[in-house]
């Protein structure tokens, strides 16, 4: 069975058409390694054990929802005023989908051929895609480069990355010790991703200033055409009656 490491293998060696077959097997695959299936006398029909996930691997699944929580309470940090990252759109997304689809393939369905596994991934790489964006414009946009900030998400999401392969290669070899423990590292990063916020925000002052609001809320404001400029304190003339409409408050 085909596990994204495969597939990275390929990329590595230069075989692009055999990269993009396994990735592409990858990607819409039902099931896992760990797939366990019963025969009519309750036995194992590929010869495993069932594998057995304890509760914490389950209560990481929803660490995408608590970094959500934290993207649409707290504040925003200065580049997001300063880019066009769709930041509440991320949160969003982190709240209510990862959350849930990881917590249904990875926690309930682990063993058993779903789809929930096809939308997991499906997602899990659009966010990442995202992560990595967030991440480009947190350090393009920032009033001045933090090296301190800086080296903290690049350890970050390299560990994340590197957990996600390593929980990978250990479902190849249907190591479930291994696996289990990766795949929680992998669960991890947006733990690791808040705590980097809280000392972007309130320990190197990573808060917006007043020039950064004013240019953000300047840039949205009506352009021409607009109902504003054609309406406020103007005049409309029918026939020889003019009718004087002014702004209300």
């Amino acid at each position: 069975m085909v596990n994204l490491h495969d597939s990275i293998e390929s990329l590595s060696q230069g075989k692009l058409e055999e990269f993009l077959d396994k990735f592409t097997a990858w990607m819409f695959k039902s099931t896992t390694n760990f797939l366990y299936e019963e025969d009519e006398h309750g036995n194992s029909i590929h010869g495993n054990e069932k594998l057995h996930q304890p509760l914490l691997f389950g209560l990481l699944c929803w660490s995408y929802s608590m970094s959500g929580i934290v993207i649409l309470t707290k504040p925003k940090p200065a580049w997001v005023y300063r880019s066009n990252f769709w930041y509440e759109t991320y949160g969003w997304m982190l709240l209510l989908l990862q959350s849930p689809l990881s917590f249904m393939a990875d926690y309930i369905n682990m063993t058993n051929d779903s789809i929930w596994h096809v939308y997991d991934r499906g997602l899990a790489c659009t966010l990442f895609a995202l992560t990595i964006s967030s991440l480009v414009c947190t350090h393009a946009y920032a009033r001045k480069i933090n090296i301190v900030s800086l080296i903290l998400d690049f350890i970050a999401i390299s560990f994340a990355f590197g957990s996600f392969l390593m929980s990978s290669q250990a479902q190849s070899n249907k190591d479930s010790d291994a696996f289990l423990f990766w795949h929680n590292c992998w669960h991890c990063y947006p733990i690791l991703k808040v705590g980097i916020y809280f000392l972007d925000i309130y320990v190197f002052d990573g808060l917006p200033s007043k020039e950064d609001l004013r240019l953000y809320y300047e840039k949205r404001k009506p352009t021409s055409l607009s109902a504003s400029l054609l309406f406020d304190n103007s005049k409309m003339f029918i026939g020889t009656k003019s009718i004087t409409i002014s702004k209300e408050e």
